[in-house]
């Protein structure tokens, strides 16, 4: 009897974590795709209630914020294809995510979120970029793919 409460109890602690699955970031696994690691039959699927858009601040800087039009959303990964810039986060949504040749940032709790404002800086002058995200609006819930802006001065 008391192995299978055990079993039973880890178990449901296991499923739980599960379902709980990154909730304060993306893992480094999500680096190369920017699709959600979360191990279920969840499917991408492309929406134009979600965008990028870019606002030049200067010579160095451009402000880089993910919207959305329709359902808010709880996690996130974006990235640039430059290597040569950095992505910071402007609020406390957001966090830099350590991925090889490319910056990144991704949600910092899965409450939810209509958008992220961050800063993309290169040193020696803005040059084209290309921001790629992906959004998750629930654990449950397929994941909205392919959002992005190529920015060319």
């Amino acid at each position: 009897m008391m192995y299978w409460l055990l079993t039973v109890g880890v178990l449901t602690a296991s499923l739980l974590g599960q379902a709980d699955a990154y909730p304060t970031g993306a893992p480094k696994a999500a680096c190369a795709t920017l699709e959600p690691q979360h191990d279920s039959n969840d499917s991408p699927i492309h929406s134009d209630l979600y965008a990028i858009f870019v606002e030049v601040v200067d010579d160095i800087q451009l402000k880089v914020t993910l919207n959305t039009t329709g359902k808010e959303f709880k996690g996130f990964i974006l990235a640039a294809d430059d290597p040569t810039g950095v992505l910071t986060p402007l609020d406390s949504h957001a966090q830099v995510l350590d991925c090889p040749d490319q910056p990144t940032v991704t949600h910092t709790s899965r409450v939810l979120k209509q958008s992220v404002t961050l800063h993309w800086q290169r040193d020696t002058g803005l040059a084209a970029v290309n921001f790629l995200a992906t959004a998750v609006t629930a654990y449950e819930d397929d994941y909205i793919t392919g959002i992005s802006y190529s920015y060319s001065p």
